[in-house]
């Protein structure tokens, strides 16, 4: 399998900006000849042979197209394959997550965090309304952190990362209770 860099060509006409590396995936930074810019999540170089690791990718997939557009989610454009390996493409969450957002400023003013937590509540409930399928009754996300949540330059909070949601309804899950996933 061959590493992707910065640089490199992906899913024909993105070139790779930079690749920011979480638990099991890896999530390319894309941008256009017209300066268009996407993100691509893939699993884990050293994981991508995993079949356990596949299927949960699988199911974030299935789960985060599931959801559609939402004006407080990150939005998937779609799934690709590139050499065998599955990507999905997502919408660039332009600005700051909220985590790196504190960082910089520390606390935030009540009407700004009022503001955020509104967003977000806003896209779970979207999240949590969605049918799934027969006896769906939704999905839950189930890694809600500042590190998941993009601020937009619009002062919008977007929900990001979908790697521990729980579609109910979907049997065989990988992320059925008992198992213990996610940032500890």
């Amino acid at each position: 399998m061959t590493r992707i860099r910065p640089g490199d060509r992906l899913l024909e006409h993105w070139e790779v900006v930079s690749a920011h590396t979480g638990g099991m995936g890896v999530v390319y930074v894309l941008r256009d000849a017209e300066g268009n810019r996407a993100a691509a999540k893939t699993v884990r170089d050293e994981l991508a042979g995993e079949p356990r690791v596949a299927r949960r990718f699988a199911d974030e997939v299935s789960t985060w197209v599931s959801l559609g557009e939402h004006p407080n989610l990150v939005a998937a454009r779609g799934t690709y394959e590139v050499d065998g390996r599955p990507f999905l493409l997502l919408q660039y969450a332009r600005g700051p997550t909220l985590e790196q957002l504190l960082a910089a400023g520390g606390p935030l003013l009540p009407a700004e965090a009022l503001d955020y937590l509104l967003g977000l509540c806003r896209g779970m409930e979207h999240a949590e309304s969605r049918v799934t399928g027969p006896g769906g009754r939704g999905v839950v996300h189930r890694d809600l952190k500042p590190s998941n949540l993009f601020v937009t330059p619009e002062r919008r909070a977007l929900v990001s990362d979908f790697g521990m949601a729980k579609s109910f309804g979907r049997e065989g899950s990988l992320t059925e209770e008992g198992i213990g996933l996610g940032t500890p």
